[in-house]
């Protein structure tokens, strides 16, 4: 967008009365400004609550103090409400009634000159046109009849034939946030036709020529916003400071060439923005300024840690603040960009990372992060990535903002890049759910996550085919690698991140450490594989800490292993949560598994057998039976009828125990390992008796 720059001989020649709702800060600072420098304009007084703080403003900048907002706006042709960002709509709440009616607004004031009945034209003026208000067409000698009404100064309203004539009411506040849009509702309702707010090439006013008993009223009325990038810290001396100030202008096309008239009167830069970008072009504002405050606190702390006095430590900081600052203000960040992070000095900043704690260390690194991007522009040839990578920022497109994070779907293999990441999302404060998976993925994994994504901010699914977990080399070279085809289906289930690192980088040479569990883990599957579940429970303790989730979702078909994670998530601390997903089955009843893809055609019939197996174990406890060796003799024989079928185990066992009942309750679990062929299927199914 271009700025504009004001020139003193573009200046209106119509002066124009200005008046501010608020005496806080802004509103001392603008009026005064405004009174030391804008020819054609003036301050004609405030209105506040409190009426010292008005008059002490308009001792200040000029005017007087007005008793209610009616008076006020009466008698401006352009009001201010300089009010805290919160109270902008109450005001206007309060001011709207007196603007559309002439009836009092909640503070009492009128806009028609009948201050409730008690007199007439209460400015003291007569009925012959003179006024020393300037409400008639005489602004105190300044100029006469500048609106071109008629000598006979018939208007009972005070507000001379402005209002017969198309008067123009310009609204507007000072914030930064909020926009023109806040003056909802406006004047223009069914009893107000008259009153409306100009658009570029508008008709004249219908209302024009209204005979002197009708309400009389501003004609129109524009509405926008005109915010100072200042911080005003102080309101009687921060004026001084806004002669150099930059304004961006917002609202009617009536109110930004106002304000732009007003602007060019003041000699001031300014530019004209969307009401849709004031809130991001508040929040750069904040950044720039109020941040920064932030940021000085916090290295003024750290200098006092060192041991620094502190008044040695505040006066340091200062002068390097301010040299910085000219820097920045001379060559722009880019080129001012010094320092480690410029430099690539990977080993220093690895330093502070060590030395620095808490929030301190939080925003050391996400501002390292953002700066490395800074020193590639000004380093367009300087290699970064051993930096990144300390910093975690290899993959930059999820560290640029929230809502990036949210959307933007990435493979990542590094460990150290995961770590990262997770990190990242932890510091914004979202949840962040974990799949593990070795690929190959189904609808029973699909469910995993499509339900994960309801319940977290964030969803990563590990990829990964863990050698440990595996007794049969055989079976580790067979097992199915489809890292593409799952990707695909892991995002458009709602993933955001596929983790998918490999051997050496979840193992590197030298591996020696191990997470093993005694009793739970030694019997089925753990009797049967001896090593299985200590290749488990270290691989998904590992993808515990690299992905730090809040919850880890495992579906229910392998019964035990969720169950042993379980407990070693509850033994070790691990500070997340454990959800187990329900079976998803084919159409015959067979688990989903990685592994159905390798049965044959004849295989894959055949496997059927694992789900009539269950269901004829718990028709028989439906029929009343209690007895588990009975109920397991009932699987068994299912599994036996099957030629290409082995058994290796089948037993009853509590759900959460995974110990041997005595009697056969409900909701205990009955277990099984098939052998179809080559290929070991696990299944199970908890007693109901509803398949009787």
């Amino acid at each position: 967008m271009a700025y504009n720059k004001a020139h003193v001989e573009d200046v209106p020649i119509v002066t124009k009365k200005i008046g501010f709702i608020g005496a806080g800060k802004v509103g001392f600072s603008l009026g005064r400004h405004i009174r030391e420098r804008a020819y054609g304009f003036k301050v004609c007084g405030y209105y506040s609550r409190n009426p010292e703080s008005a008059r002490e403003a308009a001792a200040f900048a000029g005017g007087r103090a007005f008793g209610t907002m009616g008076e006020l706006a009466a008698e401006c042709d352009l009001l201010f409400l300089t009010v805290p960002d919160g109270q902008i709509a109450d005001v206007w709440a309060q001011l709207l009634p007196a603007l559309t009616d002439g009836r009092p607004g909640r503070d009492g004031g009128d806009l028609d000159g009948r201050d409730g009945g008690d007199q007439i034209r209460r400015d003291g003026g007569g009925l012959d046109g003179r006024n020393d208000s300037g409400l008639d067409g005489r602004d105190d000698g300044d100029q006469i009849r500048r609106d071109g009404g008629g000598l006979d100064g018939r208007n009972d309203s005070g507000l001379g034939a402005d209002a017969r004539h198309g008067r123009t009411l310009y609204i507007a506040h000072c914030s930064g946030s909020q926009d023109s849009r806040i003056f909802t509702p406006r004047p223009g309702a069914k009893q107000d036709s008259c009153i409306f707010t100009p658009q570029p090439g508008a008709e004249p006013d219908p209302c024009a020529g209204a005979v002197a008993d009708e309400p009389a009223v501003p004609a129109r009325f524009a509405f926008g916003s005109l915010h100072p990038l200042l911080a005003v810290h102080d309101k009687t001396t921060a004026y001084e400071n806004l002669a150099d100030a930059y304004f961006t202008v917002e609202g009617d096309p009536a109110f930004t060439e106002i304000a732009g008239a007003l602007m060019t009167a003041l000699g001031n830069h300014y530019c004209k923005i969307d009401a849709e970008q004031k809130t991001l072009y508040h929040a750069a504002s904040v950044i720039v300024s109020n941040l920064v405050c932030a940021l000085a606190y916090e290295g003024m702390e750290v200098f006092k840690a060192c041991g620094l006095e502190a008044g040695f430590a505040e006066s340091a900081w200062r002068a390097l603040f301010l040299g910085n600052a000219e820097n920045i203000a001379a060559l722009g960040p880019v080129n001012a960009l010094t320092g480690p992070i410029e430099r690539g000095d990977t080993a220093t900043v690895a330093k502070h990372l060590a030395v620095l704690t808490g929030d301190t260390k939080e925003i050391y690194l996400l501002l390292s992060r953002a700066l490395i991007e800074t020193a590639q522009k000004k380093n367009p040839e300087r290699d970064y990535s051993e930096l990144r990578r300390l910093l975690g920022t290899e993959s930059v497109a999820w560290m640029k903002n929230t809502s990036q994070a949210q959307t933007t779907q990435i493979i990542i293999s590094d460990v150290d890049e995961m770590q990262a990441y997770a990190q990242s999302a932890r510091m914004r404060g979202e949840t962040l759910g974990l799949v593990p998976t070795m690929g190959a993925l189904h609808e029973g994994h699909l469910s995993l996550i499509r339900r994960a994504a309801v319940e977290n901010d964030i969803v990563v699914v590990s990829v990964f085919v863990n050698p440990i977990q595996f007794d049969d080399p055989g079976d580790l070279a067979a097992y199915p690698k489809t890292l593409p085809a799952d990707a695909e289906a892991a995002f458009a289930s709602g993933a955001d991140v596929i983790f998918a690192p490999g051997a050496r980088e979840m193992y590197p040479e030298g591996f020696s450490t191990f997470v093993d569990m005694t009793g739970l883990s030694e019997r089925l599957c753990g009797a049967s594989r001896a090593s299985h579940f200590k290749g488990v429970l270290t691989v998904v303790a590992k993808l515990f800490g690299i992905c730090a989730p809040d919850r880890a979702y495992f579906g229910e078909k392998d019964a035990q292993q969720l169950a042993v994670v379980k407990k070693m998530a509850i033994e070790l601390n691990m500070g997340l949560e454990i959800i187990g997903c329900p079976t998803v089955r084919e159409e015959d009843g067979l688990a989903m598994s990685s592994r159905n893809s390798r049965l044959s055609q004849d295989e894959r019939a055949a496997a059927g057998c694992l789900y009539r197996a269950l269901c004829e174990a718990d028709a028989l406890f439906g029929a009343g039976e209690r007895d588990p060796a009975k109920l397991t003799a009932a699987a068994i024989a299912a599994v036996g009828a099957e030629p290409l079928a082995r058994l290796d185990y089948a037993e009853l066992v509590d759900a959460d125990t995974f110990d041997s009942p005595a009697t056969a309750r409900a909701g205990d679990l009955l277990t099984l390992a098939v052998y179809i062929g080559e290929i070991r299927l696990i299944d199970n199914m908890r007693l109901t008796g509803n398949l009787s």
